[in-house]
């Protein structure tokens, strides 16, 4: 009788440890009921990038893998469709369906992100138009979510390799390249975007 009461009690301890860190991950994972993220799209134009941090631990391992600032952990390019401004991004998201390169609105993009800014390249206004062509054009492609991070692939691409490879096909040159350095290989981190690069801050929430 003691041994199935010990029992008992080791089973209720585990299942009220599990609840509370349950809890911990509902909380840090779910923006709070009434948050609105505001964005006046009358500050953007095709060929801008927009850069997010969202929520939960895939979020952060993103956020801190970058070498410099550690602010975002997610990045798109502004694009024109025909419901109005847009964002062309990779991601894996399977609450949404996504596996890949996709076009989302710009409300969707940043509907989960608990902080934002938007940052335009110092190139001709042109050139900034070649680069959401480019990135529309890429949506179309089937292109999966690159899961293996990997620089040699280009069915395959993670949403800095996407970025990466868009402007320098746009603009015909190296205009971003792989900075990060880890573990034997290189990457494209968030930071190597806009750190020390040709761009200009739009907009900061």
């Amino acid at each position: 009788m003691e041994s199935q009461r010990t029992k008992t009690l080791v089973v209720a301890t585990i299942l009220l440890f599990a609840s509370v860190l349950l809890l911990r991950w509902y909380h840090l994972t779910t923006r709070p009921v009434g948050t609105v993220v505001t964005f006046d799209v009358k500050s953007v134009s095709v060929g801008d990038l927009i850069f997010r941090r969202g929520r939960g631990l895939a979020s952060d391992v993103a956020r801190r893998f970058s070498l410099q600032e550690q602010r975002f952990s997610h990045v798109g390019i502004i694009v024109e469709t025909e419901d109005g401004l847009g964002v062309v991004h990779s991601i894996a998201d399977d609450a949404k369906g996504f596996d890949g390169v996709v076009v989302e609105s710009i409300s969707g993009f940043l509907e989960d992100a608990r902080d934002w800014s938007a940052y335009r390249l110092a190139v001709s206004q042109e050139e900034r138009n070649e680069i959401g062509n480019v990135a529309l054009s890429m949506a179309t492609k089937g292109i999966r979510f690159d899961n293996e991070y990997d620089l040699s692939t280009s069915d395959r691409l993670y949403c800095t390799e996407l970025v990466r490879s868009v402007v320098n096909s746009a603009l015909r040159a190296e205009f971003f390249t792989a900075k990060t350095h880890r573990m034997g290989r290189d990457f494209v981190s968030i930071s190597d975007l806009y750190v020390d690069m040709s761009v200009q801050v739009l907009k900061v929430k």
